[in-house]
């Protein structure tokens, strides 16, 4: 899943639905987003309840 428009592309974690997706978005979940290498980022959060972070999307940069 990503968007139509935009530069940066958006990935959807694999294995996280469209409604678990929207369900983190929901309850306006604090994210912590990080480099993970010179071409994306990768987006964590924490809900509460769960000790470990989970990974929800990557974006690649743009080249």
């Amino acid at each position: 899943m990503r968007p139509d428009a935009g530069e940066i592309p958006f990935y959807v974690e694999e294995g996280l639905s469209q409604a678990g997706y929207e369900s983190i978005r929901a309850a306006d979940t604090p994210m912590v987003c990080y480099i993970q290498g010179g071409e994306s980022t990768l987006c964590l959060v924490q809900q509460p309840g769960v000790s470990a972070l989970i990974s929800v999307d990557a974006q690649s940069f743009p080249g």
